[in-house]
């Protein structure tokens, strides 16, 4: 929340809604200080009734790791790795990133559509 004055009006679940309905997988440490348990079960809710508005609850995963803190361990790359996996058809049909025309930019475009499986990082 970077943006002077937006935290008045907005919060973390509020910007991450504004996605929905697509696929999105949210994880953290219960230990992590700058996300207090407390406060991170709340926007998880937040974030569940959203999707369930977009009747897209199936697309939201949320998890919160008690012994973890403010990192993102192997462990919890298993959330997001099995996540993408399992709806990469859907992340591709709501991909926030078109192809633009190449001749003009001279750079190669991503094919989205040939992601089929996400390698895990130990």
């Amino acid at each position: 929340m970077l943006h002077p004055g937006l935290s008045k009006l907005l919060d973390f679940p509020d910007i991450a809604g504004i996605t929905a309905p697509r696929p999105i997988a949210v994880s953290n440490g219960g230990k992590n200080k700058l996300f207090p348990h407390q406060a991170v079960k709340h926007a998880y809710q937040k974030l569940h009734q959203i999707w369930k508005s977009q009747h897209a609850d199936n697309r939201l995963k949320t998890k919160i790791r008690p012994k973890l803190g403010h990192i993102f361990y192997a462990e919890q790359q298993t959330l997001p790795c099995g996540f993408i996996e399992q709806n990469s058809t859907a992340i591709r049909q709501h991909a926030l990133v078109r192809p633009m025309d190449t001749s003009t930019t001279g750079y190669p475009l991503r094919d989205l559509s040939k992601i089929n499986s996400v390698t895990q990082v130990k």
